[in-house]
């Protein structure tokens, strides 16, 4: 009888942990606002450079110490190669062809097969603070399509 018990406990403590390894994890929502400024302002889809630039100025009431920079994402997706703190601010080096193939899936999914002038893009940095507080913020920049 009692190893029918402790085999029991065992088993029930085993679908348990199974079963919460399919419920939904709360992700962290953004609870501040933080300025985002993204270099450069317009992008040229046949651009061959290397990076692009992300300005993030912590919010009010914190430091750019308080980022936790392994939580930062561009759209969700990609994280930066390289960073650097300037002026209080922190400057982040994102891979130009990932946020370039980014661009062209966020064109793609406005229903525009091929940009035409004023294509307007938003890009939108998250993160965590050292405090457990996410933020977000977002910048606009200009795309111009390669010539056919």
């Amino acid at each position: 009888m009692r190893n029918y018990s402790v085999l029991m406990a065992f088993a029930l403590g085993f679908l348990v942990l199974l079963g919460l390894q399919f419920l939904p994890w709360q992700t962290v929502g953004a609870e501040a606002s933080v300025s985002v400024d993204i270099n450069p302002n317009t992008l040229n889809l046949e651009m061959h450079g290397k990076w692009i630039t992300v300005c993030v100025e912590p919010p009010d009431g914190y430091e750019v110490g308080d980022i936790d920079i392994c939580t930062v994402k561009l759209d969700g997706v990609f994280s930066p190669e390289r960073w650097d703190v300037q002026d209080d601010k922190l400057m982040m080096k994102f891979s130009a062809e990932d946020v370039i193939s980014r661009v062209w899936l966020k064109i793609y999914h406005m229903g525009t097969p091929m940009p035409q002038d004023n294509v307007t893009v938003e890009l939108t940095v998250t993160g965590v603070l050292d405090d457990g507080t996410g933020f977000e913020g977002s910048d606009e920049i200009q795309v111009i399509a390669p010539s056919l």
